[in-house]
């Protein structure tokens, strides 16, 4: 459902002309996967204890405030893994019904499959996937999981039933670099745009760890160059990714927050799974919403917009899994 043109509260932005567009709703924390870039290089997730989330109702109300206040173009779905959320469908038919902004999700994938045909009916066309390898052992090496048949299965139902879909791999060096390519081939098969992510510094990552496994957009684009010609596209605004079309028609997208980051004109709004919001992946608190007044909800909003950094991410202690990509 298109949103309708409204007016908003007196728009709350900040010295470089920011103010948030999109909202990022982590619907849960739990994750069936336990990907090295967010539990850890062992997969066990020291230090992080997965909590009780709000009801659909709940999520569909405070999203429904903001947009009192702010000018809510986009909302997307994540988590930990959304799917493993009770009341997913539900969450996506109330927020598609009220029109709040054009609806995503992004999901491992592992347990999609049987959600699709509801979701669709429900209301939702857009899903980001994220796969990090095609090959099994490599799979599991970045997961600690079995499953990728069920990721791929997924994949090609969903596209089968008119979803659009995207595809995300955070690489890992040492550990997934090598699947680059036959990623894009696996995604120029199917006519799905890739994106590559570096790695960010966040949770059990973000000291030594991410040092050893930090790989570039620079050597992204320097493997990519051994097997394919691309140019590169203008970036749109507020966007996370830059885009290179390959000479074999595949948009193939790189998310460069350590390397080229893109602060400055940030328009993200993260909601965790308490209700708590979050201007920015670098800080490890939020603010109120849930049950706060409209004057207390303006003033979260004033100083989660505070939280952004003006040039480049600084990391968090917050696992990916808490707070979504």
């Amino acid at each position: 459902m298109l949103k309708a043109e409204k007016e908003v509260d007196a728009p709350i932005s900040d010295s470089l002309g920011r103010s948030f567009r999109k909202i990022r709703l982590s619907v849960t924390n739990a994750c069936n996967l336990a990907c090295q870039f967010c539990a850890g290089i062992d997969g066990k997730t020291e230090g992080f204890t997965v909590t009780k989330g709000l009801s659909a109702k709940q999520y569909h109300e405070i999203v429904k405030k903001l947009d009192q206040k702010i000018d809510i173009r986009e909302i997307h779905i994540t988590g930990g893994e959304p799917t493993l959320y009770n009341d997913l469908v539900g969450l996506v038919g109330l927020l598609h019904r009220s029109g709040l902004g054009h609806l995503k999700m992004t999901t491992n994938a592992s347990k999609l499959e049987n959600k699709l045909p509801a979701l669709k009916e429900a209301g939702l066309n857009d899903i980001n996937v994220s796969l990090e390898a095609i090959n099994e052992e490599i799979f599991y090496k970045m997961t600690k999981r079995q499953g990728l048949s069920q990721v791929t299965s997924a994949i090609d139902r969903a596209l089968d039933l008119g979803f659009k879909i995207k595809l995300n791999a955070t690489l890992m060096r040492h550990v997934n670099e090598s699947e680059i390519i036959p990623l894009i081939y696996f995604a120029a098969k199917r006519n799905i745009p890739l994106r590559f992510l570096e790695l960010m510094k966040m949770g059990p990552i973000k000291e030594k760890q991410f040092q050893r496994h930090y790989y570039s957009q620079e050597e992204i684009l320097a493997e990519i160059s051994k097997h394919f010609n691309f140019r590169k596209e203008e970036r749109e605004k507020s966007a996370t990714a830059e885009y290179w079309r390959l000479d074999n028609g595949l948009r193939v997208g790189i998310i460069a927050n350590e390397s080229a980051p893109f602060c400055s004109d940030c328009d993200r709004l993260r909601i965790d799974s308490r209700g708590q919001i979050y201007g920015c992946l670098s800080v490890n608190s939020g603010f109120a919403a849930l049950n706060a007044d409209e004057e207390q909800l303006r003033e979260s909003l004033k100083s989660a917009l505070a939280q952004k950094k003006t040039e480049r991410f600084s990391g968090s202690n917050l696992h990916m899994q808490y707070i979504g990509g």
